[in-house]
């Protein structure tokens, strides 16, 4: 664990609150407080009584904010912000390691052979729910929907972290509500999409994305409980929020969330948190298993290796919410990720399952490619089985799937899943399934 979050971080563990309480969460010995009322009535009181003085919020957005100056994490890799890694996985890196990977393979796997009926919610508030209708209206639009999955959009506006850590909140009756009036039943929900804020947050860097990361704690250990059969979750974390004019969750703490999706992943991981074990084999199961879904976060118009921007036309008037184009931008990501990555593809496309090779988990070899870096084409050789080929960005989205030549050799032309050249830059090349990843490089 990084040392300056190693000396304020302990496990975190749900506690039972009041409906609508103003959180304060602290390490373990104080669990998850109460401050007293609703969050909007605290801030009303305290106004009447001059305890509190609000900073001026304007209508508005600032689109002269085109960057913050801060990496996304999967730019930053094994580099720092503030003494803590970067990344989206322990030690710098943008993939699953390896035993995480196998276990949310097996769960993916299972899923897709199911014969039952497979729901898939999302957790969140006002933006996750714009974002998740417009990926609703995207499916929509697919002909290789897996015919097995229902996907609810169970997100409500309002419905921050700090007030749905509580289980006694009303949100999580709203999302029962939704999914039995869709006809299905809670045993049947498998899959979630979570991307969860705090609502006016405050505080310096690590508290805030602490803060944040033990209520996505409570909030996962909620979501068990709620829907016992939750194999997978994926989490996202903010958008660009530069452009806002408001307190309601500007910068840095929207690119701060993405520590707080970082550390809660990690904290799995690394089984230091029994309240997030996911295998009977660790003890009692608290959690579903969890992984990053589409890593949303870049800086304004400062393109990411991926070449993501957040222009200002992305967001609302208020610079926080996102308009029609930046939640089509997001739905798109997340539907980049479904559609693409092994622990999703074999469950949410038709005949997903049979692009991963049975016995592939666990082999171990070397992989070449050459040349490297590489302008058009490059082959790859991998001396074992003959299972397709991943080329991974560096956000961790797979960009195109490779099959194989012949039991030990690749070749690809540099077209990505949606037909198109992906870009110059760097990616990774990985055996489905296997520990292999190798760096190569696309020049212009």
């Amino acid at each position: 664990m990084d040392g300056t979050r190693a000396a304020q971080r302990k496990p975190w563990r749900v506690a039972s609150l009041s409906p609508g309480v103003l959180c304060s969460v602290t390490p373990e010995t104080n669990a998850i407080t109460s401050a007293g009322g609703s969050m909007m009535l605290a801030l009303k009181t305290a106004l009447a009584l001059g305890f509190l003085v609000l900073p001026t919020i304007a209508a508005g957005k600032d689109c002269s904010v085109t960057s913050i100056g801060f990496i996304p994490l999967n730019d930053l890799g094994s580099g720092e912000h503030l003494g803590e890694q970067g990344g989206l996985y322990p030690g710098g890196a943008n993939f699953v390691p390896i035993d995480h990977l196998r276990a949310g393979l097996e769960r993916a796997q299972a899923i897709a052979e199911s014969t039952e009926p497979v729901v898939m919610i999302s957790i969140g508030m006002s933006n996750t729910f714009a974002e998740f209708g417009e990926f609703l209206r995207q499916t929509q639009e697919l002909e290789d929907l897996h015919p097995n999955l229902t996907i609810i959009n169970t997100s409500q506006g309002g419905q921050h972290a700090c007030k749905i850590s509580n289980p006694q909140d009303g949100y999580w009756q709203g999302v029962e509500d939704k999914v039995l009036d869709a006809g299905r039943t809670v045993d049947e929900v498998r899959v979630a999409w979570m991307k969860q804020a705090c609502a006016g947050p405050e505080g310096e860097f690590p508290q805030h994305p602490l803060l944040l990361e033990g209520e996505l704690n409570a909030i996962v250990q909620i979501a068990k409980d709620r829907f016992p059969n939750l194999d997978l979750l994926f989490c996202s974390s903010r958008t660009y929020a530069g452009y806002a004019d408001t307190a309601l969750n500007p910068e840095p703490y929207a690119y701060e969330s993405g520590f707080s999706v970082k550390w809660l992943i990690e904290d799995q991981i690394h089984g230091q948190d029994s309240g997030l074990f996911f295998d009977p084999d660790q003890g009692t199961v608290e959690a579903p298993w969890l992984g990053w879904g589409a890593y949303l976060w870049a800086d304004g118009l400062i393109p990411r290796s991926d070449d993501l921007v957040w222009e200002c036309d992305d967001l609302a008037n208020d610079g926080t919410h996102p308009s029609p184009q930046g939640s089509e931008k997001v739905a798109g990501l997340l539907m980049s990720f479904l559609t693409a990555d092994p622990l999703a593809r074999p469950w949410f496309v038709a005949g997903g399952a049979t692009d991963i090779a049975d016995g592939a988990l666990g082999v171990r070899a070397n992989l070449s490619a050459s040349p490297n870096p590489f302008r058009t084409e490059v082959s790859f050789r991998w001396g074992q089985v003959a299972v397709p080929l991943e080329i991974i960005d560096a956000t961790g989205r797979v960009r195109a799937r490779v099959s194989p030549n012949s039991e030990t050799t690749w070749s690809w032309n540099g077209i990505g899943t949606n037909g198109d050249p992906v870009p110059a830059g760097i990616y990774f090349a990985r055996p489905v399934g296997s520990n292999d990843m190798l760096r190569i490089v696309r020049t212009k």
